[in-house]
């Protein structure tokens, strides 16, 4: 199935953020998770937090996976979009160079990422 690029769903130009993942609970995954994952994000020093910010992983290449049933790489980078438009600012305060985050499905934290560019 294709993926619909968040671009074209959010009708916005750009990512908010990229992270550089990897993934660190594979115990819990039956494969490594597809294009079009809805995992939240969570910063490391607010542990009780998640955000609904999608990633949208990008292939060896760069290019944004457009394939939703191919899985992604255990390492690499992802393009962080906040899904909710009246948040961008309550995060614009918090995005910095080098921060540090995990993709969470509910409390389970599923990859580290490291912010590694900003809007």
């Amino acid at each position: 199935m294709k993926h619909v690029l968040y671009k074209d769903r959010l009708k916005r130009e750009k990512p908010d953020f990229v992270v550089r993942y990897k993934i660190i609970n594979q115990r819990r995954l039956v494969q490594l998770p597809g294009q079009g994952i809805r995992t939240d994000f969570m910063y490391v020093d607010e542990p009780n937090q998640a955000y609904m910010i999608f990633p949208e992983f990008r292939d060896e290449k760069g290019n944004i996976i457009t394939d939703n049933s191919e899985d992604v790489s255990v390492e690499g980078i992802a393009d962080m979009w906040i899904i909710m438009p009246e948040m961008i600012d309550f995060h614009k305060s918090k995005l910095e160079i080098g921060r540090r985050g995990y993709l969470v499905e509910g409390s389970v934290k599923m990859a580290e990422c490291e912010i590694i560019s900003i809007g």
